[in-house]
């Protein structure tokens, strides 16, 4: 467990010199295999040795962001609590005010919230299961574009599960969200520029594509319901 939280503070800290080393490894296991024979451990590079155990696992990442998920719940629950007792005593004279703006808040409002916190906490696996499948696509669609060669499997899981130490920033109040988006693309780069080797230009192409194709999408949808209605 001490590892496991060792290994994920260091990426979070260090999310380049993390990728990096994870190719390092990469490159060693594939030019070993690729000379068929027995290597020394005395031969082995430092880096090598470094990087052995500091790769993160879906589960663990998984796991340990899902902390962080929780704190963004407290938070949240907290912050409309506050929220509802200021206007409360902003308005509290004014009851018929507060009961038009936030009717039964306090007690089906409130629950209703505590549900939808709850919820969110509860599939956050299966959401973050299904946003790294997502970026897995992509990543591994240019790849294959770009010819990259090596375990690009590997190199993709490694970025995608590494990517997810960004939920770290939940644990800032207000700000955390916008952090954690924003902190996100930061460490799919790091894993694209640093595991892949990717340059700048393809590396941002790569990020901004999801975006790009949902436009493209949008409006072949729009264009296809527009001939739809034409033709009626």
């Amino acid at each position: 467990m001490i590892q496991l939280l060792s290994n994920y503070i260091y990426a979070f800290l260090h999310p380049f010199k993390t990728h990096s080393l994870l190719s390092a490894v990469g490159e060693h296991a594939g030019a070993v295999q690729e000379k068929r024979q027995f290597q020394l451990v005395d031969n082995i590079p430092n880096e090598v040795l470094e990087a052995e155990d500091t790769e993160l696992a879906f589960v663990d990442a998984m796991s340990v962001s899902w902390i962080f998920i929780v704190i963004q719940g407290i938070y949240s629950l907290f912050a409309i609590h506050l929220g509802y007792e200021a206007f409360s005593m902003v308005h509290g004279e004014e009851e018929g005010l507060t009961s038009l703006l936030i009717p039964n808040f306090h007690s089906q409002g409130k629950s209703l919230v505590f549900w939808g916190i709850l919820l969110q906490i509860v599939f956050y696996p299966v959401f973050v299961w299904f946003l790294t499948r997502v970026w897995g696509s992509f990543i591994k669609f240019f790849a294959d574009l770009f010819e990259v060669e090596g375990e690009i499997d590997k190199k993709t899981n490694q970025v995608v599960n590494h990517s997810l130490v960004s939920y770290t920033f939940y644990i800032l109040p207000v700000f955390g969200t916008m952090a954690q988006g924003i902190g996100m693309l930061f460490y799919l780069y790091a894993g694209l520029k640093n595991n892949f080797k990717f340059t700048h230009l393809q590396s941002l192409v790569i990020l901004v594509s999801p975006v790009i194709f949902v436009g493209f999408s949008v409006v072949l949808l729009s264009v296809m319901v527009l001939m739809v209605v034409i033709s009626l």
